[in-house]
């Protein structure tokens, strides 16, 4: 059954209404996000929740950090492929904590105007934060540790932008690979195997990495 608390409606430019979605200790994250229509906003309270979740919906903002602090913890338990996957335009997740999954803890995949801000992601099998075919994404006070292979990968995309942001104890601290337009600014890369990786594989659709900043 959906637990899920609407709170009073805001009226956003154009006319749409949006409202604000409540998710209870214990209920489930993903039956808010399947119920939320494009403007709202979710505010998930302080647990450890077991089940990953899958965005697909336009312009939702999912907030898991409460005013005191506390964070919503998105446990894989070894045992899910990724805790987090956004597949949509003008997504935010902010204030999560995602660990343990087999294969990521957090995943964009074919998205744009995503923003990824205050988040820790911590000792999922392979990768902290995958990037692929998505474009103007933003990784914003975001820290990464413990993955045996990147903390952060860009693959594939374009207008990545990495700020204020800590990968460490991982294979790579961020790879970008085929990618293009990309900006790494005041963030920090210690205590992997490599630093920042510049990849470019052959056969991609882009052929190349290109027009990055380090700032």
């Amino acid at each position: 059954m959906k637990h899920v608390i609407l709170l009073p409606l805001v009226l956003l430019s154009g006319g749409t209404l949006a409202a604000e979605i409540m998710v209870k200790s214990g209920e489930s994250i993903q039956a808010a996000i399947d119920s939320a229509s494009p403007g709202d906003t979710i505010r998930v309270a302080p647990d450890t929740y077991i089940d990953p979740i899958t965005i697909a919906t336009d312009n939702l903002t999912i907030i898991g950090r409460s005013d005191e602090g506390e964070r919503a913890i998105l446990d894989g338990q070894g045992g899910q492929l990724e805790m987090v996957r956004i597949e949509a335009k003008g997504v935010t997740v902010h204030g999560f904590a995602a660990r343990n999954a087999m294969a990521a803890g957090v995943v964009v995949y074919k998205a744009e105007d995503v923003t990824l801000s205050d988040l820790v992601v911590e000792d999922n099998s392979y990768i902290g934060i995958n990037i692929a075919d998505s474009s103007d994404v933003t990784i914003d006070r975001v820290v990464c540790a413990g993955h045996n292979s990147a903390g952060i990968l860009i693959a594939q995309s374009s207008e990545i932008r990495v700020a204020a942001s800590d990968s460490f104890d991982n294979l790579a601290g961020i790879r970008v690979e085929n990618s293009d337009h990309f900006r790494i600014e005041d963030s920090s890369f210690y205590r992997n195997s490599t630093g920042i990786a510049l990849v470019c594989v052959p056969g991609r659709a882009k052929p190349r990495t290109e027009d990055g900043k380090l700032l």
